[in-house]
């Protein structure tokens, strides 16, 4: 049986967030009863209406400002609308921790890759704010940064979705990495290990928690595990810089 190639000794890491490290808790953050379909956006409109906006012109205004803005992130909303601070980020933090599932193999699997030294990275869906908020909830940074991960690679700054090949060039153009001494820990296997293969990336790493994957035995390059307990990088830890765990701003 064809078995996936050998990965590269402390290759980089791309962490995926939703469903690889972090999950709704019940509360689903993406819902179409919501403004804008993200749960989020009604915090936002909260917000206008107590500054004295209709409900129904503020989910409008903040519609009208997505589609013209296109790539955005939450803190354009709160510069173009005014929006007083620090109020509206306590509130994003408080959805995320009351709101969020943390997987603690997940956790487990970065704690471990960072203190042997591997360089950490995230490659999201989610725009850059939205991946700090769901890594503040899972107690690897705050709102405004992270000491686990080297990079973010998230929607408003590479312009797009994982799903879109364009996406990965666009990693690729503006971090340096290499492909080949890449790795990618995700749970969607078109996004997270077809599409960035076409441009040569080690391998990846999918976490099927269902049991829902049933990967063809001639498919030599996902790893499919049932946790992420299960991952298992080829790291020399007697070559590895021993990093500590960082401190972050508040």
């Amino acid at each position: 049986m064809p078995r996936p190639n050998p990965l590269p000794l402390l290759p980089n890491v791309l962490f995926d967030i939703d469903g690889t490290l972090t999950d709704d808790a019940g509360t689903p953050q993406i819902d179409s009863r919501y403004v804008m379909g993200n749960a989020l956006f009604e915090l936002f409109t909260d917000r206008l209406v107590e500054q004295g906006m209709p409900r129904t012109e503020a989910s409008r205004a903040l519609h009208a400002y997505a589609e013209e803005k296109r790539f955005w992130d939450y803190d354009d909303f709160v510069r173009n609308f005014n929006i007083p601070e620090p109020e509206i980020w306590e509130a994003l933090t408080r959805w995320h921790r009351e709101n969020l599932h943390i997987y603690e193999d997940g956790l487990h699997l970065v704690h471990r890759l960072f203190e042997q030294g591997v360089p950490l990275h995230i490659v999201s869906n989610n725009p850059r704010i939205g991946c700090l908020l769901k890594l503040e909830a899972a107690g690897l940074g705050t709102f405004r940064e992270s000491g686990y991960f080297r990079e973010i690679f998230c929607s408003n700054q590479q312009y797009g979705q994982k799903h879109d090949l364009r996406f990965w060039e666009r990693v690729l153009a503006s971090s340096g990495l290499n492909p080949a001494q890449t790795v990618i820990v995700g749970n969607n296997l078109h996004e997270d290990y077809e599409v960035p293969s076409r441009l040569g990336f080690c391998g990846s790493f999918i976490v099927d928690r269902e049991n829902v994957l049933h990967p063809q035995p001639s498919d030599p390059g996902p790893r499919i595990v049932r946790s992420l307990w299960d991952v298992d990088l080829p790291v020399i830890s007697a070559h590895a810089h021993l990093a500590h765990i960082p401190e972050l701003t508040e």
